[in-house]
């Protein structure tokens, strides 16, 4: 509805016989890259794209540290541990070799002095 109070009818037809440019070709290209100026990229792009700058020395002096942590970890990783020596004379450790199974499938425990020397084994003194 109109105001019968502000009504033109020159204005009415001059509006009526009048239309908006064209806009130019390149309004479109312009807009979209305004838009994508101004926009945040996302977290996943700015974390894969995310730099840390760390001088050459300090890099260097990290690189040396971890080379000596893996040395250390592998060097006292390869030292077999012995058994601890405990005071009832029962002993913890078990070698295979000449190993026969007990024929009732029975455990033995022999105790510390009751153990009768081993024979040498042939090629260990060489």
């Amino acid at each position: 509805m109109k105001d019968p109070e502000f009504r033109d009818d020159r204005l009415d037809d001059l509006l009526g016989e009048w239309s908006a440019p064209e806009p130019p070709a390149q309004l479109d290209t312009r807009i979209t890259a305004a838009f994508h100026a101004r926009r945040k990229p996302s977290l996943w792009r700015r974390a894969w794209s995310l730099r840390i700058t760390i001088p050459a020395p300090v890099f260097a002096a990290l690189v040396v540290l971890i080379g000596i942590a893996v040395w250390w970890q592998r060097r006292s990783t390869t030292a077999p541990t012995p058994a601890p020596h405990n005071d009832a004379g029962y002993f913890t450790r078990v070698e295979a070799a000449g190993y026969q199974p007990l024929p009732d499938g029975a455990v033995r425990v022999i105790r510390a002095r009751d153990r009768s020397p081993q024979p040498e084994r042939q090629g260990a003194r060489q």
